[in-house]
């Protein structure tokens, strides 16, 4: 909650000025009057990109009166002096990582490191008078976890193997932080060497958390480990299937056959038009070459790989890597993980023949592949540094020690694979009495959960699809979503934007308890004794399962964010939330990129938003102020006509449309905390 002081500068910002100067005079006021909120604004971590936690750490340091070692001939720095001074350390951390990344083949890191060195006057001064600076740099941008300086190849002095020993440990505290900025600040502490560094040279903090933020997405624990296991279990789990499938055939299960085989088809034909429309701006070789993944079943092991490496962004595409890994696995769990193992639990139960070994097998390949998929999906998006950035009340659950990662991650793994059988099971037995009971429980289901949202105010989905299509897409993506979750209780669902923490808990609850309840309804009708023994047996082994992995979950996870399994916040409410008491523009912007029903009852603040700040904006022109943002707003409340007539004419021209849906889907191009 914010602050009294948080609130009357939030309160300033409603009502709209009188002119854009007045506007840029009342904020710079604001700027200077609020210095301990800048300082709790830093704390939080709450930054534009992570630019401007520079500008807060300067201005605080500045209000405070502190100043440079006037020893080394250096005068008390002003406010201004220190700004450039910080946006100076920025440029040369993006310049030095620009320099190793482009370096010449055959050259490496380290030579990279020390030609840059020589080149650049600030970081030739540094290391000159400390001389463990540049085996340090050299480390941290190898970004290496496990270094031994004392085998380090040419360590020739005490300060290089200094040097050594402060970058490992840097490189270290990646896997036990969540931000770069407790990166930094707790490889500081351990290190009074570098604490002298960054008193004397305040441009040397803001360089180093630069290196921090582009070099912490690409430390993730297990990353090979991870992604030779989602290779394995995605061929097996492609092989065993079509194994099974082709069973089918051979054994005149015709009707099993085509359900098998349309689930396989079905799954694949979604998964390739998204990919494709994906990379297909990128050229239809790029596009073809993407699909084949899918074919050979290593598409999942590819995302993993691209997520966990840290590959950018490619220009072109409309997905990030993490976003389109958990749209893949979403659809594959939705046409391909949760039918596949509906069918072949039907067929086994059905089946008079006594050996059924190899499709159990694929029954358990099924699941646990599903259930590292989930638990990829959510580990990698709350452990993005991005996300916990810029939305750190949902995202950080993962903790930082390595050992309660690893037990987060099986015990979101062993909750979806039990979770799956359990529902798959219940469904199993309600299509034995008869596939009407099926309908009937799901659509209850379902209509429910629609019902609920719509009597909070919480139906409409994020995407701004516009128009009647929204109706549409709405139910779509809404009964889609609810019904993975129903069979897999994936973790990240339970964002506001979807399911939400509240009605997650309760479709958990409704799963568990629904088993037992299908059993003793399968009794009641007749049903087989042997089928009954072993619906009770799964019962007797997935249920305590899961209670047990729950437990380990809550137990090892952060526990302040256990009050997010049991959230009732809406999407609606996440996004007004944000901009009422968004730290600064951006996130506050990231409102305009989702569906207008979003905006009822906040258009005259967002109005005044805009008129506030579209001067600002166009003068500086931050790097996430684009034509694609500018588009979002409506053109009624651009403030002066020679601004409206000229973002007009621009929209005219194409060259800033609204997004189209896999545009709209794209949210964390420009607001990564979006989603």
């Amino acid at each position: 909650m914010p602050d009294q002081d948080e609130e009357e500068v939030l309160a300033s910002n409603v009502s709209c000025p009188t002119s854009p100067d007045s506007a840029s005079s009342k904020e710079v006021a604001n700027d200077m009057e609020s210095g301990q909120l800048e300082h709790e604004r830093l704390e939080r971590g709450c930054q534009e990109g992570h630019e401007d936690v520079q500008e807060d750490t300067v201005d605080v340091v500045a209000e405070k009166g502190n100043y440079v070692d006037v020893e080394h001939g250096l005068e008390m720095e002003t406010l201004s002096s220190m700004k450039t001074l910080a946006h100076e350390g920025k440029e040369i951390g993006e310049l030095l990582m620009k320099k190793v990344k482009e370096r010449e083949k055959g050259t490496s890191k380290e030579d990279a490191v020390k030609t840059f060195i020589q080149e650049n006057e600030r970081l030739g001064e540094l290391t000159e008078r400390f001389l463990f600076m540049q085996g340090l740099l050299c480390i941290i941008v190898q970004n290496k976890v496990k270094r031994n300086a004392a085998r380090e190849g040419g360590v020739e002095s005490e300060a290089d193997k200094e040097g050594i020993i402060m970058g490992a440990r840097f490189t270290q505290t990646f896997v036990v932080a969540e931000t770069p900025e407790k990166v930094v600040e707790k490889w500081a502490a351990e290190f009074p060497a570098v604490q002298e560094v960054m008193r004397e040279y305040v441009w040397f903090k803001p360089m180093i958390e630069i290196l921090a933020y582009q070099l912490m997405i690409k430390v993730r624990a297990n990353v090979q480990l991870r992604v030779v296991i989602g290779a394995v279990t995605s061929m097996t789990d492609l092989a065993t299937d079509i194994y099974v499938t082709v069973e089918f055939w051979r054994g005149k299960k015709y009707g099993y056959f085509y359900a098998s085989l349309a689930s396989l088809l079905v799954s694949m034909i979604m998964q390739m038009y998204f990919v494709w429309s994906n990379y297909r701006p990128l050229g239809k070789i790029r596009a073809a070459r993407e699909c084949s993944w899918i074919l050979v079943g290593l598409k999942p092991a590819v995302d993993a790989y691209n997520v966990a490496s840290g590959k950018e962004w490619e220009v072109g595409t409309h997905f990030p890597p993490l976003q389109e890994m958990g749209t893949m696995k979403t659809t594959e769990m939705f046409a391909e993980a949760i039918p596949g193992v509906i069918i072949q639990l039907m067929a086994i139960i059905t089946s008079k023949e006594g050996d059924n070994t190899l499709a159990w097998l694929s029954v358990a390949v099924s699941v646990f592949t599903t259930g590292f998929g989930s638990a990829t999906v959510s580990y990698d998006y709350d452990t993005d540094p991005a996300r916990r950035k810029e939305t750190p009340n949902f995202y950080g659950f993962v903790p930082a020690d390595a050992w309660k990662r690893l037990w987060v991650f099986v015990s979101m793994l062993l909750i979806t694979s039990s979770m799956l059988m359990i529902k798959c099971m219940t469904i199993v037995l309600l299509g034995m009495v008869g596939r009407n009971w099926v309908f009937a429980f799901i659509g209850a289901d379902q209509a429910l959960y629609l019902l609920v949202k719509l009597l909070r105010n919480d139906f409409w989905y994020w995407l701004p699809v516009g128009g009647s299509a929204e109706i549409l897409s709405s139910i779509i993506v809404r009964v889609s979503i609810k019904l993975v979750v129903d069979f897999t209780s994936l973790v990240q669902f339970r964002h506001p934007q979807e399911v939400g923490g509240a009605y997650w808990s309760f479709s958990f609850l409704v799963t568990m308890t629904s088993l037992s309840a299908a059993i003793k309804f399968y009794e009641t009708n007749g049903g087989d004794d042997k089928i009954v023994q072993l619906a009770w047996t799964m019962a007797w082994i997935f249920i305590p399962l899961v209670l047990v992995s729950f437990a380990v979950l809550f137990y090892n996870m952060n526990r302040n964010y256990i009050r997010t399994f049991f959230s009732t916040q809406t999407g609606k409410g996440k996004n007004q939330d944000n901009f009422k008491n968004g730290p600064n523009d951006f996130i506050k912007l990231n409102i305009f990129w989702v569906t207008g029903h979003y905006w009822v009852g906040l258009e005259d603040e967002m109005k005044c938003f805009i008129e506030e700040n579209w001067g600002k904006w166009e003068e500086k022109k931050p790097e996430w102020w684009t034509d694609a943002l500018k588009a979002t707003i409506p053109v009624e409340w651009i403030p002066t006509p020679e601004c409206r007539n000229r973002e007009s004419q621009r929209r005219a021209s194409d060259s800033g449309r609204r997004p189209s849906l896999l545009q709209s889907m794209a949210l964390d191009r420009v607001a990564p905390s979006g989603y």
